[in-house]
């Protein structure tokens, strides 16, 4: 894999990220709904997925069109969501687990993603989910997580490395 330009060999890598989006509504009212921030989750890692994500930034002769196709440089992506009340300050938040199996270079882009939970959060409360709407961007917090599948990421290497001596 690679553009044609691209003298840099590609690998396959897993990004791993833990994001904290926090809408910054501190109620201890139960009766708050929490759809609002789930549906805004779903349209954060739905289907908008790639409106969140940056490809590159180092080598753009490799990697700068990537982004023009993305469904060629990510083989797999996992997510998985959870929305609590925190205990403390009563404010409604949701964590997302993100893994990406891709052979390109990808961040998390932190302004898009406030952008489109704050937009995703204030449809679904003026759907009637019966929020607030939110008027500035939420908290967020990304954090890069480990791979979790070196094994896999050694495993392709060395089979790289047998063929590249055997052709």
């Amino acid at each position: 894999r690679g553009g044609p330009f691209c003298a840099i060999g590609r690998r396959r890598q897993q990004s791993n990220f833990f994001i904290t989006l926090n809408t910054n509504r501190r109620t201890f009212d139960e009766a708050q709904d929490p759809r609002a921030v789930q549906s805004a989750l779903n349209a954060c890692f739905g289907k908008q997925i790639y409106d969140i994500l940056t490809f590159g930034p180092a080598h753009p002769e490799c990697y700068g069109d990537d982004a023009l196709h993305p469904n060629e440089f990510i083989e797999k992506i996992e997510v998985r969501t959870g929305v609590e009340r925190g205990p403390v300050t009563g404010a409604l938040h949701c964590h997302a687990y993100l893994t990406i199996a891709h052979w390109s270079q990808i961040r998390i882009n932190k302004l898009a993603l406030q952008g489109l939970f704050k937009q995703a959060y204030n449809q679904a409360a003026s759907a009637g989910l019966g929020q607030i709407p939110m008027r500035a961007l939420p908290a967020c917090k990304i954090e890069l997580q480990a791979q979790t599948d070196s094994g896999h990421i050694v495993a392709h290497y060395l089979s790289k490395q047998v063929n590249a001596v055997t052709s």
